[in-house]
């Protein structure tokens, strides 16, 4: 057992140190929604916001839809029903916006989706907004590297 306590201490820093990092330049460094309006009064519920991400610099290793804005919108359907999901017009593919809460409580879970020196990247981040406030700028959380996986990857 002792053996195995030293082992750890002595090769963990390494292996830490070997694992790969998600690279400061791969990562957004923010996210911004404005222009966010809802009304969650039924049976005409309707959220509508512009998701934008920004990165330290902008390289041309990365290819992120979102870094020009994307409009994402919802309303409900004719019987009163509201998706959980709002589609954003760069599609799911760069960006999927899901409800956290009933409509109005201004809990959302943003998927993000980017390219970064051809490999695919993604974060997930619950946001919180206040329907008087007109958006948030808020971090990204969960970046990470996606693994490739057949029949996607080149």
């Amino acid at each position: 057992m002792l053996l195995l306590l030293l082992l750890t201490a002595l090769l963990l820093p390494t292996l830490l140190l070997a694992a790969p990092s998600s690279g400061p330049s791969c990562a957004p460094t923010a996210y911004t929604i404005c222009t966010y309006t809802i009304d969650a009064t039924p049976p005409d519920q309707h959220v509508h916001f512009t998701f934008t991400s920004t990165y330290t610099s902008l390289p041309a290793s990365i290819v992120d839809p979102a870094v020009h804005g994307s409009v994402c919108d919802a309303a409900s359907t004719a019987d009163g029903n509201f998706p959980n999901e709002i589609p954003c017009t760069t599609g799911r593919a760069s960006v999927e916006v899901d409800l956290r809460g009933r409509v109005g409580s201004g809990r959302y879970q943003v998927l993000h989706f980017w390219k970064c020196e051809g490999k695919n990247w993604m974060s997930s981040t619950p946001v919180d907004i206040d329907a008087a406030s007109g958006g948030k700028t808020f971090q990204p959380e969960n970046v990470r590297q996606m693994p490739c996986g057949a029949p996607t990857c080149p």
